[in-house]
């Protein structure tokens, strides 16, 4: 965090208040998350208009939000939640990237937006499924994911899907034990 106020400018946590807003905060995670991943789901029409008629439908409720974090006059992170009760479900992050290695806008993102979810007396911020190093150093607790699928029996296109999931499974949590 000084780092990034050293660099360009103080912090600040600014929340989408208008469905424009939003939609605009949503489409420059969409460009930061491309800069990083050339895979990313901001390339598929189908996520992009879901997501869009999402945020049109629910943000007045406030069941989704997205936070844009800046540091001066600098847009480092874009972040999506989902929001059931006091319960925040971290969605979507998109990332301004510098050369840097001091200067992690994640952590940042993650520990401001922490902080004022914490004063809005919200009871979780949960990082959701999946490893990362930053949620094992940022969460308090974890629990454990169960995923079951229930099929046919004898029917050959149900078994070779679950053989490839069983294999896909035990790899990545090789993957992750590696790490």
């Amino acid at each position: 965090m000084r780092e990034y106020e050293k660099t360009h400018g103080k912090l600040t946590l600014t929340i989408a208040k208008t469905k424009e807003e939003a939609l605009d905060y949503f489409m420059l995670a969409g460009e930061f998350q491309l800069h990083r991943w050339q895979d990313s789901g901001s390339i598929n029409p189908f996520f992009t208009s879901f997501h869009i008629s999402l945020i049109k439908n629910c943000l007045d409720q406030r069941t989704i939000e997205l936070i844009k974090i800046n540091s001066g006059n600098i847009v480092i992170a874009v972040m999506y939640n989902f929001i059931v009760g006091r319960s925040v479900y971290f969605y979507l992050q998109g990332l301004k990237y510098e050369n840097n290695p001091k200067m992690k806008p994640g952590l940042v993102a993650h520990s401001m937006i922490s902080q004022y979810y914490l004063e809005e007396e919200m009871a979780i911020y949960d990082y959701m499924a999946g490893y990362s190093q930053y949620k094992v150093q940022m969460a308090d607790r974890s629990e454990d994911l169960v995923s079951i699928r229930i099929q046919k029996p004898y029917n050959f296109y149900f078994w070779a899907e679950s053989i490839v999931h069983r294999l896909k499974s035990y790899y990545q949590k090789r993957i992750n034990q590696a790490k």
